[in-house]
């Protein structure tokens, strides 16, 4: 699996880690909601789990070795696994470079859990089919995907805009295969002919709606807000961001 034609190592060191890191406005409320939501979904209790696409370590930076005694954390850039093992490796966390996620993707199996956290969009269809196969190959038994991408039936789009105007990242450099709400299992069945053989669906959802914006006034109203809807009774297809949750079929 190539890198995209955008040039990921033009993205700061710990970019979005810093962003995540000040705890004020919309656009660290975006990220730490964002891992917050995924790790609600997740078990309470994990033996295992890997983060594919990691980048600069802050999800995993966020899960004490309570919660999960061996984290693994890989991503294409360099410079920001090494940035995340600087800041965020311990005995049980670690961060490895792989300069293709699919070929090269041979870490280590029988991880309890995976996580995917917004890297599908950045993968042409032949590059997310492999990562599936490589994925399934890693899991346990019973394993679960958790995995997010921008929801394209949302207010997402009008966010990219916005983004790509005022950032020094661009995001529509970046988004290869884009996905909403009602067709995400529609897509990934013709990305992944033998999906239905590999996995089973345990969860589709949203987050970021409104709460984010109300981080522009008040982070911690922003945040009240956000944890008054638990993700797995949470079906409206509108927000931002889509969550989904795979188990690995036995």
């Amino acid at each position: 699996m190539e890198k995209s034609a955008f040039n990921y190592d033009k993205i700061p060191i710990g970019y979005y880690d810093l962003i995540a890191e000040r705890k004020t406005g919309i656009r660290s409320f975006w990220h730490n909601h964002k891992f917050e939501r995924v790790l609600s979904s997740l078990p309470n209790n994990i033996d295992s789990l890997i983060d594919i696409g990691c980048f600069s370590g802050t999800f995993l930076g966020m899960i004490p070795e309570e919660r999960c005694s061996r984290q693994t954390g890989l991503d294409i850039i360099l410079k920001q696994i090494n940035y995340a093992n600087d800041k965020y490796a311990t005995s049980f966390r670690s961060f490895h470079y792989y300069a293709d996620l699919a070929s090269e993707l041979d870490i280590g199996y029988n991880y309890e859990c995976a996580s995917l956290i917004e890297v599908i969009e950045h993968l042409n269809p032949d590059e997310i089919k492999i990562l599936f196969e490589k994925i399934y190959i890693m899991l346990q038994p019973g394993g679960l995907l958790v995995m997010s991408t921008p929801n394209y039936f949302s207010m997402w789009p009008i966010l990219e805009i916005l983004i790509n105007i005022f950032s020094s990242v661009k995001y529509d450099e970046q988004h290869l295969t884009r996905f909403t709400y009602f067709n995400v299992f529609n897509k990934i069945r013709t990305i992944i002919p033998e999906f239905d053989r590999m996995f089973t669906i345990k969860l589709r959802t949203t987050s970021h709606f409104i709460s984010p914006y109300v981080a522009f006034f008040s982070y911690n109203l922003a945040s009240f807000l956000a944890g008054m809807t638990k993700p797995q009774r949470w079906h409206f297809p509108f927000g931002s961001i889509l969550i989904v949750c795979l188990e690995k079929k036995i």
